[in-house]
């Protein structure tokens, strides 16, 4: 009999790691482990964990003005039905799946063809995938939320799909069992509390080593292997939004002050991640940026006021015209005013300008700094009412 798709997700736990690259040893696993696979051992899987929690956590607090509470799920464990057919590349589409679905990050996922039972001489193995992802989404909402009864029964069906096997029926109803089916039946499920029974003592022991583990990785030192897998991810991510050198240059120094910190022994584990984790919030997500327009114009009113009574309106206009070219031409004043302030200081110091023009140009470039982004605001109205429109259409 052909067995039937199923997906079953759960709380996750640490432990979970280690059980699924076989770095731990389990007693279900009886035959060979050479058909296994999976995509990350259990260290660089909890690195990527906790990199993304930080990041998921902070997104969290900045959306509700909360910090996380401790009781939260914040990593979940699904485990798939496969068949002897089915490949690693079979569970990477279901990978795909859940992070579409449930827009989360998968930190691990695994294939095992090594558990099951000897049936005589017949070889019973027990098919399966694990795949553990993130409890947060990118915007930092609890993916618990996510997973109600339509959720689960549309997983189950797409599951099926994908793996081309037979779903399991939704609308099935128990049959009634006669007396002597009913004793085997509680005799089987007597067995098999037991050994769940005793497979939960031993995970619960595994658990709590893995928390004093955990708890001893805090002050574990960083290595240069784990700033190499970080920074990797994080170059990838720049290439994505399409950085620019000066983006990857900065990166670079900072690649090169958290080297010489793991040199001189400095640096932790964690503080390596928080470190990788601002640079992260400040360089790569910088574009979530929202701003609120009336804000700004106040804002913008308020500078204004302040400029104009310091100095003359037609001399801050020949500043601006004087030194348009030389320092403002290709200037994008859409992004971080201290970088703008960086470039503008850093020209004027090249001029030799006295502090007096120098002032007037940095407040130039505050206005025009709030003009791009008021405009900015503008477009992306203006391209979302054409969008909305199309949709009319």
């Amino acid at each position: 009999m052909s067995r039937k798709a199923s997906i079953h997700i759960k709380q996750g736990h640490i432990a979970e790691f280690f059980h699924n690259t076989r770095e731990k040893s389990t007693k279900n696993s009886i035959f060979t482990t050479k058909n296994n696979y999976v995509n990350n051992n259990a260290k660089n899987a909890i690195l990527l964990y906790k990199k993304e929690l930080s990041i998921r956590k902070e997104l969290y607090t900045k959306r509700t003005g909360q910090k996380l509470q401790k009781k939260a799920i914040t990593l979940f464990s699904s485990i798939i039905n496969l068949d002897k057919q089915h490949t690693q590349k079979d569970l990477e589409k279901v990978v795909e799946l859940l992070e579409k679905k449930l827009d989360t990050k998968v930190v691990q996922y695994a294939l095992h063809k090594d558990e099951g039972h000897l049936d005589g001489d017949e070889k019973k193995i027990n098919y399966h995938g694990h795949i553990m992802f993130l409890g947060l989404d990118s915007k930092g909402v609890s993916v618990r939320k996510k997973l109600d009864r339509k959720m689960l029964r549309d997983l189950q069906t797409e599951v099926a799909k994908i793996l081309g096997m037979e779903r399991g029926d939704p609308k099935r109803k128990a049959k009634r069992l006669d007396t002597y089916d009913y004793k085997n039946y509680k005799k089987r499920e007597e067995e098999s509390i037991k050994r769940l029974k005793e497979e939960n003592n031993r995970l619960k022991a595994e658990n709590k080593r893995l928390k004093e583990e955990n708890n001893r990785l805090k002050e574990e030192l960083a290595k240069m292997q784990d700033l190499k897998i970080l920074n990797n991810e994080l170059r990838a991510e720049l290439k994505q939004i399409g950085a620019k050198r000066a983006d990857y240059a900065q990166l670079e120094q900072l690649n090169k002050e958290l080297k010489a910190e793991i040199k001189a022994k400095t640096l932790t584990i964690d503080e390596l991640l928080k470190k990788l984790a601002d640079y992260e919030k400040i360089n790569i997500h910088k574009e979530h940026k929202q701003y609120d327009k009336a804000e700004l114009e106040q804002e913008k009113e308020k500078f204004m006021n302040e400029f104009f009574s310091k100095y003359d309106v037609d001399e801050v206009i020949q500043k601006r015209d004087e030194y348009n070219q030389i320092i403002f031409k290709n200037m994008d004043f859409t992004t971080d005013i201290d970088k703008i302030y960086k470039v503008v200081n850093d020209k004027a110091d090249e001029l030799n300008l006295s502090d007096k023009d120098k002032e007037i140009l940095m407040n130039i470039a505050k206005l025009e700094h709030y003009n791009a982004l008021i405009e900015q605001i503008d477009n992306n109205n203006h391209n979302n009412l054409n969008k909305q429109n199309m949709l009319k259409l």
